[in-house]
């Protein structure tokens, strides 16, 4: 079901067992902004039925955050304008050369071009990809791109980082609220998970430069400021910690002087990201 949060805005919650991310719609006097397109024809059907049971207004407008498969492939069933960053169409572009039967799919996952996790959940979301048509965003642009709805706006904003180079965000100030897609995830696409401390601190600073009370990542919760705030500290901190390190024995040395204690597991995996991110950046 889909949930309010104040006058014009409804989200649909993310589904896990697919990687089906968060989706939402921003209402306005005049247009109807969709946030992400889903992750199939039928992730995107479900928002549109479900919309209507709270608004007559119809999808005339979608906005990518970025170019991975399940912020994507709902596009085709959505009868709307869709923008995007520069990068997310070039991006789509290539993904239209590809073929998407399994064995394709498989190889690409051998080649290095596919991870096996978006393998699995393409393969679960759409077994049957013989109707998947990849669509290209028909408005882009470079910075920036502010949409008036009528008694309400959207910022759409270039923020990159690590997951993926295109990543946006949406910004409802009317409403004091952030889409952040997932500009706050780690590189999954370039061996082991990592994070590039510089990227992310970049990344970091531009979500708390907005005036907003809520936040919203696509692949978790709605969160309040206070919460997503703590986050943003605790990612901070340990990149901090990890610095330039190499090695994990000397990187948990380090927490264990600062933090007087070990790290818990979601602490440790944390600060493996940015291990591996230094490791990276000492073999470019």
């Amino acid at each position: 079901m889909l949930k309010p949060i104040g006058k014009h805005i409804y989200y649909l919650d993310h589904q896990p067992e697919t990687d089906r991310p968060l989706l939402a719609a921003v209402v306005g006097e005049k247009h109807c902004l969709m946030i992400d397109s889903g992750n199939s024809p039928a992730h995107a059907e479900l928002f549109q039925a479900q919309l209507q049971n709270v608004t007559e207004k119809k999808i005339d407008i979608v906005a990518l955050t970025h170019w991975h498969w399940d912020h994507t492939f709902g596009l085709q069933a959505i009868d709307a304008v869709s923008v995007a960053h520069d990068l997310t169409k070039a991006r789509l572009k290539d993904y239209q050369s590809f073929a998407w039967d399994d064995e394709a799919l498989d190889q690409r996952v051998r080649d290095g071009i596919e991870i096996e996790f978006c393998q699995e959940m393409i393969k679960k979301e759409l077994p049957d990809r013989s109707n998947l048509h990849i669509q290209t965003p028909v408005i882009t642009f470079d910075k920036s791109l502010e949409v008036d709805l009528g008694g309400i706006s959207c910022r759409i904003e270039h923020i990159g980082g690590d997951h993926a180079e295109d990543s946006s965000v949406i910004y409802i100030p009317e409403e004091k609220m952030v889409f952040l897609g997932d500009c706050l995830s780690p590189d999954f696409y370039s061996g082991s998970w990592s994070y590039d401390s510089s990227k992310l601190e970049k990344v970091i600073e531009q979500v708390r430069s907005y005036n907003a009370n809520w936040y919203a990542t696509s692949h978790d919760h709605v969160e309040t400021k206070a919460e997503l705030f703590k986050y943003l500290d605790q990612l901070q901190q340990l990149s901090k910690i990890a610095e330039d390190y190499l090695s994990e024995q000397e990187m948990l040395t380090k927490f264990k002087e600062e933090v007087h204690r070990s790290p818990n597991e979601e602490e440790k995996e944390l600060l493996d990201y940015f291990l591996q991110g230094n490791r990276k950046k000492e073999k470019q």
